[in-house]
């Protein structure tokens, strides 16, 4: 989070008030122009902090196409990828291929549609909620318990 001016709650009035009422020719009565420029910077620098309020804005530093279901496909690859480290056997080397491979895919899909996630808060190209389910079942279940669902994991395969 960070905080920036809101300038629209802002009281200018009272802002404008406090700064006329300094006497600046005595303020800056024998001094040089630098010396002035920060006695003047440093008015204007308090009249702000006491009338213009903070506000807290989220930031981000995600691309436009990063979306929440990547992020819960990341995850669920960083999962299989640490039971793979941990078992290292075969079926969960499969998995964490197959985890790799979703996410590939579903980032180049999400390109390709030109998603921009950080203004609309949602994907414009919907994917059918079938394609979803059967990705999610095959990407949270153990390939050597489950049977293929249907998703092809061939690395020549075309999603």
């Amino acid at each position: 989070h960070k905080q920036v001016l809101d300038y629209k709650r802002a009281n200018f009035e009272l802002m404008e008030e406090e700064l006329g009422s300094y006497n600046y020719e005595v303020l800056m009565n024998d001094k040089n122009a630098e010396e002035c420029h920060m006695i003047l910077q440093d008015k204007i620098a308090t009249a702000t902090d006491h009338h213009i309020p903070r506000k807290r804005i989220r930031t981000t530093n995600n691309p436009p196409w990063f979306s929440q279901e990547i992020k819960r496909f990341i995850i669920a690859r960083q999962h299989s990828y640490r039971r793979f480290k941990r078992y290292q056997t075969e079926p969960h080397r499969q998995e964490h291929i197959h985890a790799c491979r979703v996410v590939k895919r579903t980032i180049k899909s999400t390109k390709r549609s030109g998603t921009d996630t950080r203004t609309s808060g949602r994907a414009k190209k919907q994917v059918p909620p079938e394609k979803v389910a059967a990705q999610k079942t095959v990407l949270f279940s153990n390939p050597a318990r489950r049977p293929h669902d249907g998703i092809d994991t061939e690395p020549n395969s075309v999603a």
